[in-house]
């Protein structure tokens, strides 16, 4: 997205349909503006603070209580996340991030990745090296392409007993609806967790509500907004949002919710929508000019 912001961008300028639109991207993998954002618009989210002074973010630490979520801006798949158990642990860490910063990736990451891949779905031999490749490929990327994050702390509460988080995916008019159980032996959920499709009866509607009106007010195309649900009820609290999900549990899924609450059964690919969405205007376009022709 580095350079793909400039080029959508330039060719959105001369009027041509374009994907993902900026209002769908502008906040890609920012969770500090995507948290500014749902507290414009009185979503409910986790008790957050935002800190770009180092002795700021000192003080708050020694008054605050622990556990405590600790998240860089960017990062995807729950890497960039880490649990707080102690007051010492976060003040070496607030020291890195505000002094030479630290890395979305590092090596210690990647074989911790592999190995909870392979807890979770054994693999055979042959694929061990495509994997590692991979693994490889994204921490030489992070190391020599990416600039370290530094300058900011960002804290979140730790919300207990919460063992999945609900992915309401909007597409256009449509809002499907998935799981996504914790990784085992972690705290929250992440690429390589068990994503299960949800019932109509299962999907909380206040969360489809929530994740319409985000999409609507933002005039977003298509956009993944992870949900907790208290163990102890109230508001479905809103963690962050995403453009991009993976398209199984949409083509799996058991159907899906219109704005007005209508089930529409049966799943679809969500590429197929977001053209059918991007190109059904232009086609009506074409149409009309067509017929003004004739």
């Amino acid at each position: 997205m580095m350079f793909g912001r400039a080029i959508l961008k330039a060719v959105a300028t001369r009027g041509m349909a374009v994907y993902p639109s900026e209002a769908s991207a502008w906040h890609f993998e920012d969770k500090i503006a995507q948290f500014l954002i749902f507290s414009a618009m009185n979503v409910t989210v986790p008790q957050t603070w935002v800190f770009f002074d180092h002795a700021d973010a000192k003080r708050f630490l020694l008054e605050t209580e622990f556990p405590l979520i600790f998240k860089l801006r960017t990062g995807a798949g729950g890497l960039t996340v880490r649990l707080l158990q102690s007051r010492e642990q976060a003040m070496r860490l607030i020291a890195q991030i505000f002094g030479r910063g630290i890395r979305t990736h590092s090596v210690v990451t990647g074989i911790q990745r592999l190995a909870t891949a392979a807890k979770a779905k054994p693999f055979q031999l042959q694929e061990l090296l495509p994997r590692a490749k991979r693994a490889g490929t994204r921490f030489l990327q992070s190391r020599f392409s990416l600039q370290r994050e530094k300058g900011y702390a960002l804290f979140q509460e730790f919300i207990p007993d919460c063992d999945y988080s609900v992915r309401i995916a909007v597409i256009g008019p449509r809002a499907f609806a998935y799981r996504r159980n914790n990784e085992k032996g972690d705290f929250k959920s992440g690429v390589q967790s068990v994503r299960v499709s949800l019932s109509r009866e299962e999907i909380p509607v206040a969360m489809v509500q929530t994740a319409f009106e985000v999409s609507e007010r933002l005039g977003c195309q298509s956009m993944g907004y992870d949900f907790l649900q208290p163990p102890e009820g109230g508001a479905p609290i809103l963690l962050e949002m995403c453009h991009t999900f993976p398209p199984g549990p949409i083509v799996n899924a058991h159907g899906y919710f219109t704005p007005s609450l209508t089930w529409v059964p049966g799943g679809q690919h969500p590429a197929d929508l977001i053209a059918l969405d991007l190109l059904t205007p232009v086609i009506e376009t074409l149409g009309q000019a067509r017929d003004y022709g004739s």
